[in-house]
C-alpha cells in the first residue's frame, strides 16, 4: 500500500511539473465538456431566463462549443446587472489561458489544480448528511487534458480524496484522507474523449464518449427523469442540433452486461416553450446493436420475449422507460417546468386481472424559478415538487431495474454495494418538495435558506436494498436456478412468492400508493452561506437542522439532526 502510495505521488509530482515548467499557454478547446451540475449550467440558466425566452440549457453535460451559440443568441445590452456578469464569467472561462500547459500549436496537455479543505459535524448518527458525499469536494482535484485546438478533447481527473465509505461514516470530520485505507484508489471518477463541428452558425454535431454527471433537467432535488445524483455510469451520446430542434442518442452502461439506450427529441416551439421526449431500453444482457437504430420505438422488439424469464408474465431481463418534459418562460425572469417519467403502464384490464400483479411505475415533477434583479445580484426563489411511485425504478429484479451499484476498493466500505437511482436519489414511494429562497450577487458572495419536506414510504431512497442475504449482481449462470428461488426478498409484487395466482398479499403490493406502510416524515432546514473575496479564492459555510418522525419508518421514532459543514477554495491555475 505505502509503495502504490509513493509511486502515485511520484506521478503526481512528475506530471504537474513538467506541465507547470512549460512556457506554453493555450486558451481552452471548445470540444471541452461541461458535467452536470456545474456553475456553468446555473449561470447559462440565468442569463437565458433574463433574456426571457427558454432553451436547450436546462441540462447537461455539454461541450462548449455548444455552450458558446447559446450565449451568441442572447442581446448582451438588455442584460441585467447580475445576467451581465454572469454572461462575462462564462465567457471567461472559455477564453481562460492556463499556464499550466505542454505541447505544440495545436495539440497539448493542459492541467488545472483546485484545493479545497472542508470540516464537518453532525451530532445524529441515524441522520444523513445534508452537506453529503455528492457535494463534498476533494482535497485536491486536478483534471488532466489533451486537446487537439478545437478538434477534440480527451479528459481525466487526479485528485487526492476520500472513498465514499468514509465520505459516510458518521465521525468523519474532514476531507482530508488521514487513513491509508481512507485514500481512494477509484479515480479517475470523470473522464471523457469529445469532438464534434459547426456545420453552420446554428447547426453543430458532437460526441461524447466518458464518464460524468449527466441528467435530463437541471432540478433543485434531483430530476425525476435522470439526475446528476447517478454517477459512474459509462456512455456513448451522439447531439445534433439546429436552431429549434435537437436529437440525442445515448447508450449507457450502468454495470457489465447492464446497458440503456435513450433516443431524445428536443423542440423549441417558439421562444417561450420547450418540449423533449425521451424513449428508453434498459436491458439486462450484453450489448446489443439494434437498438441503436434511429426513431426507434423500442415496443416493436418485444425484447421482453428475447431472454431467459426469471418471473412470471413473461417479462424478462428489461425495462422501458419514457420521459417527458415542458420547460415554459411565461415573463422575463421565470420559467415553469414539468417532467413526467414512467416505466410501467398498467392499463385498467390489467389491473383488475386477479392473476396479473405487475405494478405500476410513474414518477412527476414541477417546479418554478424565479429571478428578482436587484442591486448588484438577485434574489432567486425555487420551488419544486416530486412524487415516484412505490415501484417507480424498480422492476421484478434488480438486475434489470433502473439502478447502478458499486463499491469501494479500499476502507470501511469495501465490502458493501452501494446503489443509486437512474432518477431522482429520493427513490421510489416518496412525495415531497422543496423551497430555496436568497440573494446571489454574482461573483462576490450568497446566502440561501432552504426547506425540505418529504414523506417517505418504505420502499423509499435504498431501503429495498437493505438487508438482503444473496447477491443479486451474480452473473454466474449455474447459479440462476438458487438466485431465483430467492427472489422472494426482492420488494415486486409475485405471485410465485406470495402465495398463488391471484394471492391477496401480491395484488395488495400491486395497489400500494405513496407513502405505503409507516410512513417517515422528513423536515430539513439549511442556510448556506458563500463569499468570493479574491478571484479563484472562495469560502462556504452551511449550518443545517433535520427533524425526522417515524425515522426508519418505526412509528414513533423520532431523531433530530444537527450539523455543519465549512469550506475553502482555491484555483491556482
Amino acid at each position: 500500500m505505502k509503495s502504490s502510495i509513493k509511486c502515485l505521488k511520484s506521478l503526481f509530482i512528475i506530471t504537474i511539473g513538467s506541465i507547470i515548467l512549460s512556457e506554453s499557454i493555450y486558451a481552452r478547446s471548445r470540444q471541452e465538456v461541461i458535467p452536470a451540475g456545474h456553475w456553468i449550467f446555473d449561470g447559462l440558466s440565468r442569463i437565458v431566463m433574463d433574456s426571457g425566452r427558454t432553451d436547450f440549457v436546462f441540462y447537461g453535460p455539454m461541450t462548449l462549443s455548444e455552450i458558446e451559440r447559446h450565449l451568441s443568441k442572447v442581446d448582451y445590452e438588455r442584460l441585467s446587472d447580475d445576467a451581465a456578469v454572469r454572461f462575462d464569467q462564462i465567457k471567461e472561462y472559455i477564453e481562460y489561458e492556463t499556464p499550466a500547459s505542454f505541447g505544440s500549436d495545436m495539440l497539448k496537455i493542459q492541467a488545472e489544480l483546485e484545493a479545497n479543505l472542508e470540516g464537518y459535524y453532525k451530532n445524529e448518527e441515524a441522520v444523513e448528511r445534508v452537506y453529503d458525499r455528492y457535494h463534498q469536494k476533494p482535497l485536491m482535484y486536478i483534471p488532466l487534458k489533451i486537446t487537439l485546438e478545437d478538434y477534440f478533447a480527451m479528459s481525466m481527473d487526479l485528485r487526492v480524496a476520500q472513498t465514499q465509505g468514509y465520505k459516510i461514516k458518521h465521525k468523519n470530520y474532514s476531507n482530508v484522507p488521514l487513513a491509508a485505507d481512507a485514500f481512494d484508489l477509484n479515480f479517475p471518477h470523470d473522464y471523457y474523449f469529445a469532438t464534434g463541428h459547426d456545420f453552420t452558425d446554428s447547426t453543430g454535431l458532437s460526441f461524447i464518449f466518458g464518464t460524468m454527471a449527466s441528467n435530463f433537467n437541471r432540478s433543485l432535488s434531483g430530476s425525476v427523469a435522470q439526475s446528476e445524483y447517478f454517477t459512474g455510469a459509462t456512455y456513448a451520446d451522439l447531439s445534433v442540433w439546429s436552431g429549434n430542434f435537437r436529437y440525442k442518442m445515448n447508450v449507457s452502461q450502468f454495470n457489465p452486461d447492464r446497458y440503456m439506450y435513450t433516443h431524445e427529441i428536443g423542440m423549441l416551439l417558439g421562444s417561450k416553450l420547450q418540449f423533449t421526449a425521451r424513449e428508453s431500453l434498459f436491458v439486462y444482457a450484453p450489448m446489443e446493436l439494434r437498438y441503436l437504430a434511429p426513431w426507434n420505438i423500442f415496443h416493436g422488439f418485444a425484447a421482453w420475449k428475447d431472454y431467459e424469464t426469471r418471473r412470471e408474465g413473461g417479462e424478462s431481463n428489461t425495462c422501458d422507460y419514457m420521459c417527458l418534459k415542458l420547460d415554459y418562460a411565461p415573463v422575463r425572469n421565470t420559467r415553469l417546468y414539468g417532467i413526467f417519467a414512467m416505466d410501467q403502464f398498467q392499463m385498467p384490464t390489467e389491473a383488475d386481472d386477479p392473476d396479473d400483479c405487475t405494478p405500476r411505475g410513474f414518477g412527476f415533477q414541477a417546479g418554478t424559478e424565479v429571478f428578482i434583479p436587484f442591486g448588484e445580484g438577485a434574489f432567486h426563489i425555487w420551488l419544486e415538487g416530486t412524487y415516484t411511485d412505490p415501484y417507480m425504478y424498480i422492476k421484478a429484479s434488480p438486475n434489470w431495474s433502473l439502478v447502478r451499484y458499486y463499491q469501494d476498493l479500499m476502507g470501511p466500505m469495501q465490502d458493501d454495494f452501494y446503489t443509486e437511482w437512474y432518477g431522482t436519489p429520493w427513490g421510489p414511494d416518496t412525495v415531497g418538495g422543496e423551497i430555496s429562497i436568497g440573494y446571489e450577487n454574482a461573483g462576490k458572495w450568497s446566502v440561501t435558506l432552504d426547506y425540505l419536506f418529504k414523506a417517505c414510504g418504505e420502499y423509499s431512497g435504498d431501503k429495498v436494498f437493505r438487508g438482503l442475504d444473496w447477491n443479486w449482481k451474480d452473473r454466474d449462470k449455474s447459479k440462476a436456478a438458487e438466485a431465483d428461488s430467492k427472489y422472494k426478498d426482492w420488494a415486486y409484487p409475485s405471485k410465485d412468492y406470495d402465495g398463488t395466482p391471484g394471492a391477496d398479499d401480491a395484488k395488495d403490493k400491486q395497489n400500494y400508493r405513496t407513502p405505503h406502510g409507516t410512513t417517515e416524515y422528513v423536515n430539513r432546514i439549511a442556510l448556506r452561506g458563500t463569499m468570493t473575496p479574491a478571484k479563484g479564492l472562495s469560502f462556504m459555510v452551511q449550518p443545517a437542522f433535520t427533524y425526522v418522525i417515524n425515522s426508519g419508518n418505526t412509528e414513533g421514532e423520532t431523531k433530530k439532526g444537527v450539523e455543519i459543514a465549512v469550506s475553502v477554495s482555491k484555483k491556482f491555475f
